[in-house]
Order: C-alpha cells, then structure tokens, then sequence
C-alpha cells in the first residue's frame, strides 16, 4: 500500500524547517571535528591588526597580494624590520609562522612545507659531548631530532623547578674512575659517593666506599657558573631518588611530579616529539664563522652576533655562493625553527593539523613504569606546537615567537582589555575537549609522569608512563593581570585568523607571544620587552615561570643553544659546520 503525502503549504514548510534543522546539526557536528577547543575573546580591543593600520597588510604577505587557502607567503623583511613595539613584532612573528607553513615554491627546490624544503636543514640531537650535526632533509619527510630535547638553563644543563617555583640548573656531579660520583667534603676534598641515607633529623647523609659519613657535603660545581640558580643531583640507585644541594650543601626540595629530562605524552596515547632546523642563512652562517672564513670578534666565536644589517648579510650570501648555492630568502636572515609533534593516527580530528611523515621510536609498552625501546617505524605526525626564532634588523638577540595548536591546553586565568575600553577577566578553563589535559581536570598541572633514559622512557616516582595534564600558565605569553599586552596579542591572532580564508589549516594555530629586548641589547633586567613570560605548553611544559630570553640570556650567537654547547665556553662544540 502506498501513502500518499499531502503537499500542503504547511507540510512543505515543516520539511523545509526540518532539513535546515538537520543542516545545522551537520555543521555542528563537523565544526567541532575541525574548530578550536579555545576561543579568542570577541570583544578585545582591537589595538593591533595586520589589515588596517599595517604597513604591509597581510594581503602583501601572500603571493600574488591575495589571501588565498592554503597560500604561500612570503617571508618578513628581517633585514628591513621596521622596530615598532609591540604590534610590529607579532606582525613579524604572524608572517613569518605563515611563511614556514606554505606550501613550498618550487624555488625552493620541493619539499611539502617551507619548513620541510631544502632551503632548510634540519639539527641532530646532541651527541655525549653535546655536538650537533645538519642533516639533509628528506621533502616529505620529517626527521625527529628527539623524543625530549631537554630545556636547558643558560649554561646548557637542563632545569628543574623548586618549591616556590625558582627554576634551576641542574649540574651534573663529576664521576671518579670507579663510576661513583664524587662529592666536597668539609675540607674540599672530592670523595666518592657509596650511598646516600636520611639521618634521623629527614636531612640526606652522604656516605663514602668504607663507609663514613662525609662531613659538610658539598657539590663540586665549575667555576664558570658564578652564583646563578644551580644546584646538583646525586642518584641513589639503592633508593631510586635523587638529592639536590644548592652551592652552599643545602638541600633543595623540587615541586611534586618535577623531573629531570621529561617526557610529554598527549591523552590521545603519543608521545610527543621534537625536530628542529635552521634556515641556509643560519647554516651557512655558522659554517663560516666557525672554519674562520668569516672573522669572529677577538677571535672568539661567542663574541659573534647573528646578522642584522646589509654588510653582514652579503658576506654570508657570497660565501655560499662560492660554494655552489644561492640563498633565494636572504632578506629573512637567521631562522631557528623548533616543532613538537604528536601522531595523527589517533587524533579525532587529524585534518585540523599539519602533518607530515617521520620515523618514530617503537617501545615495548608492557611493563607500566618502563618502557623499552625495540626499533622504529614510519608514521604520520601532526604539529602542535612551533618555536619562530629569527635575528631582524637591531635585533641580534633574535625575536622568539611561539605558537600552539588551539586544541593543545587548557587556559590558566587571565584579564584584556575590551572595545569599550574596560577591563575584563576570563577564568580558568575548566571544560573543553583538550589534547594535552583531561576535560574538567582538577588537582595539579604540568607534572613530569616520565623521564627519558636514552634509548628508554621511566616513569616518575609515584607515576605509571602516563599522560599528565597541562595548563597553559600564562595565556598570552604575560602575567595574566597584563590586560593591555594580553589584548594586543589577542588583536593580531583574531585578524590573522579572520583574514584566512575558510579551509586554511593555519586557521587552527594562534601565536601565544613574541619576545626581544630594548634596542636589541643581552636580555638584562628591564631590557626584556614583549610577552615576557612566554612559553610553549608541549615545549616548556614544566619550566612555565620564565620566559624565552631567561635561558637564551644573551645577544650573541649562543643566544642560540644550538649554534654554540652552552657548556663550552670556547664554542668548539655544538652544531658542526655544513662541511
């Protein structure tokens, strides 16, 4: 039997209701495949943009001066950088995340990203004495230079946080030929350590092979190191702990969940990896200056600064010229790019990243507080977080920018600045769906749950290998009670991303800040400018309380930990010369 369906006005407009109804739900449900976690304030004062009120709009940016899905762009004028604070550094730091992202132009020799083409190079991790070497990429292929490139302080030691929050370097003890490490007894003799107790008043006691306890332990630290914020740690493999003294022998508590060397793993179950490469302005000048075809100031390579002006700049484009390669960017001078990455296999909405193909660690994942690593395969890697550090004109600290994927963190308190000219506060983010932090997560942030222990991962005391869950602790880059430095920064995302048209990938990354110091100078005191308290969630994840230039304290090549190990003070280590 057929029904017959009446075609009455009122019917066809509840048909007609009900297929826009189930339109909306479609797109609902797409959007939140594809769109962002996090949301930019709507009403922030919009006090920096890249269309209105530019120099360059962001329409120059592309080419072809359209804004097209997915275009290429063209790289800042580092060389003719126009110094207006602070709307001119994050206009520079949007161009150029932009740039690295397009797809690569031919000139460039192929490759599927800027940052993945031969105009590129990528950076080994470091070897035991803390040499890097180029690595000649693969287009199409990322090559991962670790699975945690450790954060390190300003003399190349990772760091630790405190209670109270003081970051640290941790210095590694001298080891004896037995392997023990050794210790300053009250006398200032080195002493071997046999073990490690607490005395009955909680305090460690240090013993040594015949087992005396050794008086007024001391750490032996290198002279170089001043009186900055460094402390040492001794293992003790009978209690699977570590002590940690300051200068002065007295013990430093670190925060619960705090480790050395930590490994970052996403709710969706990867880890999370890191690559980093330079630009061939960088490499080529590096080569130069470290073989002596570039003179260094005084003789002395970390006396050198990145280049900034013309005259600099031809002498790196005539050196690698004379040997066979013509640099098609010069105008963007040195580029350091680092990337955090997760695999996309398991990421619900995998279309909303960059991705690209590399070799990854395969582990055995069997026993929960250890996992061993059995070899390697190919999978596909999505970006979550980039570090955009390049030298511009009066600026040979580099400007540090940082961006992350909107899904990655939750969002700590923070205050801007609203069109009407008022002060408005946003919470703490507590919902959301997150890639970095469980939905409604309570308790602590950014706790280490494992460490690496090359070519294996251990987990933390009281922890399994297990994600953990992030807060990103400085929303935009600076104290969250900063409402003017956080509008600005609000201001340039929401106009870079609103230009972008629909489909762009790069729709789905926001700038978390951009840092650089006053007329280019070290980064002293008073002299850092920007969003002073900038950091990457998957990169600083546990060393949020200082920013960039707190590590990178200096505007001489070793700004970059890179170019020079922050450990020689000579600068004959570090990343070897193209040749």
């Amino acid at each position: 039997m057929k029904m017959k369906i009446s075609s009455s006005p009122q019917l066809r407009n509840l048909i007609r209701s009900l297929n826009l109804l189930l339109i909306v739900i479609i797109a609902a449900l797409v959007s939140t495949s594809s769109v962002k976690s996090q949301s930019l304030p709507g009403d922030a004062e919009r006090n920096c943009m890249a269309t209105s009120g530019s120099v360059f709009p962001i329409n120059t940016w592309f080419v072809g001066n359209t804004v097209t899905r997915n275009g290429v762009v063209r790289p800042a004028d580092s060389l003719g950088f126009l110094d207006r604070p602070n709307c001119g550094f994050y206009q520079w730091s949007e161009r150029m995340f932009l740039w690295l992202t397009s797809p690569a132009p031919a000139a460039y020799g192929g490759g599927s990203r800027v940052f993945n083409s031969p105009i590129f190079y990528g950076v080994s991790a470091p070897d035991f004495r803390g040499n890097r070497t180029f690595i000649r990429q693969e287009p199409g292929v990322l090559v991962v230079s670790a699975l945690r490139d450790a954060q390190v302080g300003p003399h190349g030691f990772s760091m630790i946080m405190a209670k109270g929050g003081t970051l640290f370097e941790v210095v590694p003890p001298p080891v004896a030929r037995s392997g023990r490490q050794l210790i300053s007894d009250d006398t200032g003799k080195a002493i071997e350590i046999m073990r490690v107790t607490l005395a009955n008043d909680g305090k460690p006691a240090f013993f040594d092979p015949k087992g005396k306890r050794i008086a007024k332990p001391r750490p032996i630290l290198p002279q170089h190191l001043g009186k900055g914020p460094v402390i040492q740690g001794f293992f003790d493999p009978n209690r699977g702990t570590t002590t940690f003294l300051n200068p002065a022998g007295i013990v430093v508590n670190v925060e619960q969940g705090q480790s050395q060397n930590g490994v970052l793993q996403a709710q969706n179950g990867s880890l999370v990896y890191y690559t980093i490469v330079v630009n061939d302005v960088y490499a080529f000048f590096l080569t130069a200056l470290k073989r002596g075809d570039i003179p260094s100031p005084d003789g002395q390579i970390n006396h050198a600064e990145f280049p900034t002006n013309r005259s600099a700049l031809t002498a790196i484009t005539d050196y690698a010229a004379a040997h066979g390669t013509t640099i098609p960017e010069p105008g963007a001078l040195a580029v350091e790019v680092k990337m955090s990455w997760v695999e996309a296999a398991s990421l619900p909405n995998p279309n909303s990243y960059i991705t690209m193909n590399a070799m990854v660690p395969i582990y055995d994942r069997s026993v929960s507080d250890l996992w061993v690593r059995t070899g390697q395969h190919m999978v596909r890697l999505a970006l979550v977080g980039m570090h955009v550090v390049g030298s511009a004109a009066g600026h040979p600290e580099m400007i540090w920018a940082t961006f992350e994927h909107f899904g990655n963190s939750p969002n700590e308190r923070y205050s801007y600045i609203t069109t009407a000219s008022s002060r408005r506060g946003v919470l703490q983010d507590r919902g959301g769906s997150w890639l970095f932090s469980e939905t409604k997560a309570a308790g602590l942030f950014n706790e280490v749950h494992m460490s690496s222990e090359p070519p294996n991962i251990r987990a933390a005391p009281a922890f399994d290998i297990s994600p953990s869950n992030t807060m990103r602790m400085h929303p935009f880059g600076s104290a969250g009670a900063e409402a003017t430095k956080n509008s600005e920064v609000i201001s340039i995302n929401r106009d870079v991303i609103e230009s972008l048209v629909d489909g762009d990938v790069r729709r789905n990354y926001l700038m978390i800040g951009a840092t650089w110091t006053i007329g280019g100078g070290p980064p002293e005191e008073g002299r850092v400018a920007g969003t002073t308290f900038l950091s990457n969630t998957t990169m600083e994840t546990y060393q949020q309380t200082q920013g960039c230039l707190g590590c990178h304290a200096t505007n001489k090549v070793t700004v970059s930990h890179i170019f020079c190990s922050p450990r020689d003070e000579r600068c004959v280590e570090g990343l070897r010369p193209l040749f």
